[in-house]
């Protein structure tokens, strides 16, 4: 099987082909085998509204991101939902017996602790700021431990829809394909 798009207009063309024991991943000129065995782990989401995305995490290599909405030669959007589903449940059936891969759905849980960890910083350094002017309302570290743990909640409850979750490869999430 082989699934071929164009992720922005300005990308380069790129193409998974699908075998028995590997997959040849092409962008541009440059072509690369990759062994089942070797994808430590493999992540599908959904965007918003109709653009759905799956991440291949290979061991030494950087992360392949394939997506159902693609751009021809002119620039014009294409929707590949059905290519793209059907690679997506092809790719997980190969994965099952010749990889020990991590299979995840939603977003990506370091994002959520990256803003969980620069608004616990700003919280934290507004705290101190506003005790240095004295307009702090009490203790510095009281209040920049309450301001940030009600921002981690804001942050978990906005993303809660789309934490990530494991899952296993006989069982595909419908809602993260198209």
């Amino acid at each position: 099987m082989e699934y071929s798009c164009k992720n922005s207009p300005k990308d380069e063309q790129m193409a998974l082909v699908l075998g028995d024991y590997s997959l040849i991943f092409r962008k541009g000129e440059t072509e690369e085998v990759i062994a089942y065995a070797n994808i430590l782990s493999l992540r599908i989401n959904k965007l918003s509204g109709k653009v759905y995305r799956m991440h291949l995490y290979p061991d030494g290599h950087r992360p392949i991101i394939i997506s159902n909405q693609c751009f021809d030669k002119s620039g014009k959007l294409v929707d590949q939902s059905r290519e793209y589903s059907l690679l997506v449940r092809v790719l997980h059936h190969h994965l099952k017996d010749k990889s020990k891969s991590v299979f995840s759905c939603g977003g990506n849980s370091e994002k959520i602790w990256q803003l969980i960890g620069i608004s616990t910083i700003f919280f934290f350094l507004g705290s101190l700021l506003a005790n240095y002017w004295s307009i702090s309302l009490f203790n510095p570290y009281i209040q920049g431990s309450v301001l940030s743990g009600v921002a981690a909640a804001i942050i978990i409850t906005l993303n809660a829809r789309n934490l990530p979750k494991t899952y296993q490869p006989t069982e595909v999430p419908i809602q993260f394909l198209p």
